[in-house]
């Protein structure tokens, strides 16, 4: 807007449209002082050419093009958005891009495809008389293969047609690149025939940048995210226990559960994706431990013969000290400190960066995918920004922070953990949110790369060990959560933080959110003393309670009886 001869139009100062035409305002009819919006600046070309364009754009050779601009029917722009026929319009547009499509499809390996808004392209393509657009069978290029798949699948169901084979492929193709980084290798017996091994390590707080450490968005771009590991009533909660035995089997104990399996065979080990199967977790931690053909350097042909050559069976007993669903990243964890205590058992030498790596890939192997921030959050001590950089395999960079701000002044007093006694298990959140990942959703995306660089903030602002900050940290990664998923804040969850949010200075649900575990920060002690007393005295739910943490010094630890 404002006088034409001091505007710009096309990023330019519009006097120097007309000089490099050969044209000047008095020729085209306006005055200097009209305003741009006024102008009329835009010809009513009959039959339109290349060249033409390129005159117009670009001030190419074109005789006779400034007459015929001349000459012409000109509009202003207010003038076009009040004649314009926009049903008609869009109707054109829609039908070209239906068109342009099946191009766009044909040649995506030159183009954009693979970074537009491909749940909006698919509805385009679906709209169009195209055949399915069918992935290539020749590429090892699992990104790819990945985006092709969830294309196809978005495509079938715009035509009412079952999705189902083809998104089931898109995210294979990325957890099948993510297993593939473990390298297989042979477990020899490490320990005395009366010796246990004890493994434990803490849970995980999130302050920022949860959902960012998600593949395939990781990979792309790389994820950060902050967090804590924290031991819960004084106690790491998750802990570990193995020993070997005489009989050439694998038991498979949890405490919390009160439930056992024996394992005897490769097949018991390969079906770790079954639905229900309370040992899933196990099974596939041993998969990757080289108890299973995929992953042991030999060629083993039972079980029975591998656990000869390694000395003995297994037992493990496994410990979970939180609820299901309680948004503290506990599975992870446990699949974390379990891969710890057989690769010591096994004589591995693993050390964290490649439990870490073996942790995504047993995630992927039960089909619930999940990001790196829950193992990283436990086997890394205290309180850390850490980083991965984009590609297909994940090496964390940690840099931790001061303590201060969650340490005994605040912890308990200030900073409250309290079970909602509700619960939300991640897996179909987490499926949706992968999918609009898949697809580059562009509502999606931006919210994630909003959530990523909040935690590189986030780190900055915790190094100022202000109170303050940290509560306004917290609060924007809750109401980025929120902006991702509305499934977040359900009204059970809402009506909670309603009843204290005049002592609240920063709230947020930890993990996916729904339910689980929050973390509260109240805007001084006495504030925290009236949450504390008020949720006691009226709490949601009988399960719904407060629980002491502290922050952990170590991370996961390993010890030997």
């Amino acid at each position: 807007s404002g006088p034409i001869e001091k505007a710009l139009w096309m990023g330019r100062p519009a006097l120097e449209w007309f000089e490099k035409r050969g044209l000047s305002l008095a020729q085209a009819g306006i005055a200097p002082d009209t305003d741009i919006q006024e102008a009329p600046i835009f010809a009513s070309i009959e039959n339109l050419t290349s060249s033409w364009v390129d005159w117009l754009l670009n001030a190419a050779e074109h005789p006779g093009a400034s007459q015929a601009w001349l000459a012409e029917p000109r509009f202003s722009a207010r003038e076009i958005g009040e004649q314009v026929n926009l049903a008609r319009l869009l109707s054109q547009r829609r039908e070209l891009s239906a068109k342009a499509s099946q191009r766009f499809w044909e040649h995506r390996s030159s183009n954009p495809f693979f970074r537009v808004d491909l749940e909006n392209a698919a509805g385009i393509y679906a709209a169009g008389p195209h055949e399915l657009p069918l992935p290539a069978t020749d590429t090892n290029n699992a990104l790819r293969r990945m985006h092709e798949q969830a294309f196809l699948a978005t495509v079938q169901r715009a035509r009412k047609q079952d999705g189902s084979t083809a998104e089931r492929h898109a995210f294979s193709a990325l957890s099948e690149r993510i297993i593939d980084f473990c390298r297989p290798v042979t477990p020899q017996n490490s320990l005395i025939d009366d010796q246990i091994l004890w493994a434990r390590s803490p849970v995980r707080l999130d302050l920022a940048g949860g959902w960012s450490d998600t593949a395939p968005f990781c990979l792309k771009h790389g994820g950060a995210v902050v967090n804590l590991g924290v031991d819960l009533n004084g106690q790491p909660p998750v802990q570990v226990f193995a020993k070997v035995c005489p009989e050439r089997h694998i038991l498979i104990r949890s405490i919390d559960l009160g439930a056992q399996t024996v394992v005897r065979s490769f097949a018991e080990l390969e079906n770790c994706s079954q639905v229900g199967d309370p040992f899933s977790l196990a099974k596939a931690a041993f998969c990757l431990a080289g108890f299973h053909p995929r992953f042991h350097r030999g060629a083993p042909a039972t079980l029975d013969q591998l656990l000869g050559e390694f000395g003995g069976g297994i037992e493990v007993s496994l410990l979970a000290a939180t609820p299901k669903g309680s948004g503290l990243g506990t599975s992870s964890v446990l699949a974390a400190t379990l891969l710890a205590a057989l690769a010591s058992t096994g004589g591995l030498g693993w050390d964290r960066e490649e439990i870490f790596r073996r942790t995504m890939a047993l995630e992927q192997m039960l089909t619930s995918g999940g990001g790196w921030q829950d193992q990283a959050g436990g086997i890394y001590h205290g309180v850390k920004l850490v980083e991965t950089m984009p590609g297909l395999d994940q090496i964390p960079t940690v840099r931790w922070l001061p303590e201060q701000l969650l340490g005994p002044v605040t912890a308990n007093r200030m900073a409250l953990l309290y079970y909602t006694g509700m619960t939300r298990v991640a897996k179909n959140i987490l499926q949706e949110i992968v999918r609009g990942m898949l697809l580059n959703s562009h509502s999606k995306m931006e919210v994630l790369f909003a959530i990523r660089n909040h935690a590189r903030a986030a780190y900055q602002s915790i190094q100022k060990e202000n109170w303050t900050d940290l509560c306004r940290v917290v609060q924007t990664s809750w109401e980025l959560n929120q902006a991702l998923d509305t499934g977040t804040n359900p009204p059970a969850i809402a009506s909670i933080l309603s009843s204290v949010k005049d002592y609240t200075a920063g709230v947020k649900l930890l993990g996916a959110g729904g339910g689980g575990y929050m973390l509260l920060l109240a805007k001084d002690e006495e504030a925290g003393n009236r949450i504390r007393e008020k949720l006691t005295a009226a709490p949601p739910n009988p399960r719904a309670r407060f629980v002491d943490f502290s922050i952990s010094s170590s991370g996961l630890q390993i010890t030997r009886s």
